[in-house]
């Protein structure tokens, strides 16, 4: 099986002008089967850096199966949470859909699974989402192959059920205002927080309203009932504004 699996892939060079080798037992050790059309799987894993063209001259890369692949695991992921979680709100499911297809956490899945040693290309450090793009780009390689079903149970089988504890995750509270700040940081940008109000509740409970600015720009709004928790919010909408999350 493997031995066939090989001569598929290496009947597939002949559209391509600049062949790259591939390892076919580590696809399959990927991926949990074997393909039926090996060469989407060629394609997902080639990175534009590597300048391949076919027989008309037409640059060959992952990109367009980046695409792909980002919709599905959207809606694997939300299929997933939806049956996982009963009794969880939409809110709820839409902050854990994030923690999961975030790009930090899709780079940390597709190093785990091995893609590092398959994707072919210059893969410096100048994008350091390459192996998460090509995760992406070798999930819609899997739909075009397998269909929803097989692509779902990747997720779900290769992924999830050997790298994420979904209840452990779901209890985990993302640092929204640090990773702004490091965000600004790197940016050059100056993050300031405002607490613009305190709201009694009656009791001892205070609702603080927080807001925080970007090189001056009033960028996201928070409330919570503590002062911490309205900065986080207040970064997490900001976050989102500057297409950080």
């Amino acid at each position: 099986m493997i031995k066939s699996l090989f001569n598929i892939f290496s009947s597939k060079r002949r559209i391509i002008s600049d062949p790259i080798p591939e390892s076919p037992n580590q696809l399959v050790s990927v991926l949990g089967f074997i393909p039926r059309e090996p060469h989407y799987y060629y394609l997902a894993l080639l990175h534009k850096s590597a300048l391949v063209k076919d027989d008309k001259g037409q640059k060959l890369d992952n990109e367009r199966l980046e695409f792909l692949g980002d919709a599905l695991l959207q809606a694997v992921v939300s299929d997933v949470l939806y049956h996982h979680f009963p009794a969880q709100n939409e809110g709820f499911m839409t902050m854990m859909r994030s923690k999961l297809v975030k790009r930090e956490n899709l780079d940390q899945l597709a190093e785990k699974i091995g893609l590092p040693e398959l994707v072919q290309g210059h893969t410096s450090n100048n994008n350091r989402h390459v192996y998460g793009n090509a995760l992406e780009a070798l999930i819609g390689a899997i739909y075009l192959d397998q269909g929803y079903d097989g692509c779902k149970q990747f997720v779900e089988n290769q992924l999830l059920a050997r790298y994420v504890n979904l209840d452990r995750l779901a209890k985990t509270e993302e640092n929204f205002k640090s990773k702004l700040i490091e965000w600004g940081q790197k940016q050059h940008k100056a993050i300031r927080f405002e607490l613009i109000a305190e709201e009694p509740q009656g009791g001892n409970l205070i609702k603080f309203h927080s807001k925080v600015y970007v090189d001056d720009i009033e960028s996201g709004l928070g409330v919570g009932f503590a002062k911490r928790k309205a900065e986080q919010n207040a970064s997490k909408q900001a976050l989102r504004k500057l297409n950080v999350v």
